[in-house]
């Protein structure tokens, strides 16, 4: 895939066109103890964020916080991804309602994840816990890209690069604007642009507390 059509795919996506395969099943979100998911010394109750992120997982955590009286106020995640937007979603919901966020050992939280994971107020992952980053794009093929890109340039009466950098740019800085309000440094978008599609770049515990995507180290 080349550099532009990457750059269109992390466009469409954001920009909000109606291109991506949504995931059959929503996330699995439960209020439940810490320790009979994962091997942690801690028994409390957590609020645990499985599977694919979707939309209406945002509503769907909202309700299941309100049915809660009591808590620790952890959110944990263990996630490959989903919709991005929702992760968005999910990630300002969980800053306004001023919880931690953590990913246990032995569990990953990639792409959509990580955006959800950022509105922590606290954010932690254990040793052994992956978080990654990479670039977001449609679940589609190179070549229905390529033609949306056309079309639209030609409606546009202007060329595929134009459409690719005028919205790509637009699109980075809507990302790196979140990135920012949730304290994390905009440096972070270089390592996900810098990966594509099909690929994850798994943070080093090193770029974890660099980036800010950890303020809690250990």
């Amino acid at each position: 895939m080349d550099r532009d059509i990457k750059i269109l795919c992390f466009a469409l996506l954001l920009i909000g066109w109606n291109f991506v395969a949504i995931p059959a099943d929503a996330a699995d979100i439960e209020y439940t103890i810490s320790n009979t998911r994962y091997r942690v010394k801690e028994s409390y109750p957590i609020f645990l964020v499985r599977g694919k992120i979707r939309a209406g997982d945002s509503e769907k955590f909202k309700r299941v916080y309100d049915s809660v009286t009591n808590s620790r106020d952890d959110v944990w995640f263990d996630s490959v991804g989903g919709d991005m937007t929702e992760g968005f979603k999910l990630g300002r919901l969980i800053r306004s309602l001023r919880l931690a966020t953590r990913v246990p050992t032995g569990a990953e939280c990639a792409s959509a994840c990580t955006n959800a994971f950022m509105g922590g107020v606290l954010r932690f992952a254990d040793q052994g816990a992956r978080i990654g980053v990479h670039m977001f794009s449609p679940k589609s093929t190179d070549a229905q890209v390529r033609e949306t890109a056309q079309k639209f340039a030609a409606s546009r009466g202007t060329s595929e690069t134009h459409v690719v950098m005028q919205y790509g740019a637009g699109v980075l800085s809507k990302w790196v604007s979140y990135l920012e309000e949730m304290g994390i440094s905009p440096r972070l978008a270089y390592p996900a642009i810098n990966t594509s599609t099909d690929e994850m770049r798994w943070l080093t515990r090193r770029e974890m507390i660099d980036y800010y995507v950890l303020n809690v180290p250990e």
